[in-house]
């Protein structure tokens, strides 16, 4: 039995060693960070794609709109743009936006890159690219489309994407233009307000 009276000392404590220094943060490339909240689940969806040597003609003309609206800029709103197309084809307003995919992404008075057969969009169709950036940006617009159609990343709400300033020149043109009174503001995407039926 342990005698109560004996006084317990400390036990020596190992040294611990020299705090180590932190690396520097490392640079991340934009198209390669992943953006929270922009509709990919975990883990991303994004990591391990790998395009298909001959993708088929509708994700191709998926991949062109998202990549012509957005390339540049992050993974959400790359999701916005791939979203509208598709919340467009479910509509069921086909007089307005077309039936298909293609229809919709073609229509004179959807997507500004493409009406405007923007060189970005030009870049796309061609696959002639100015360098590796736009090359990975295409990539990464091709990975958001196949997600979008097969449902591994989720559709955000809404079929039109205005900044503020889009809104107010709209307004100006008049209902022949964008009927806002057709519509209903659902929310806001960073500086897009979104609108839907």
């Amino acid at each position: 039995m342990p005698d109560l009276n004996e006084q317990v000392l400390p036990q020596p404590v190992a040294p611990t060693q020299p705090e180590q220094q932190l690396a520097p943060p490392q640079q991340v490339d934009p198209q390669q960070a992943p953006i929270p909240n922009a509709g990919l689940r975990t883990p991303d969806p994004l990591a391990n794609f790998v395009p298909p040597p001959d993708p088929d003609e509708r994700l191709r003309d998926f991949t062109n709109v998202i990549y012509s609206e957005m390339a540049g800029k992050d993974d959400k709103h790359m999701i916005m743009v791939g979203s509208s197309v598709l919340n467009r084809l479910d509509s069921k307003r086909a007089k307005e936006f077309g039936s298909t995919l293609g229809e919709i992404i073609r229509n004179p008075n959807a997507y500004y890159a493409v009406s405007k057969n923007s060189k970005l969009y030009q870049q796309a169709v061609s696959g002639k690219f100015p360098d590796e950036m736009s090359e990975r940006a295409y990539k990464r617009a091709m990975a958001i489309a196949s997600g979008l159609l097969k449902g591994t990343i989720d559709r955000v709400k809404g079929q039109f994407y205005f900044t503020n300033k889009e809104i107010k020149k709209l307004k100006k043109q008049g209902k022949k233009v964008f009927d806002f009174k057709q519509v209903k503001n659902v929310g806001k995407t960073g500086r897009f307000n979104v609108f839907s039926y």
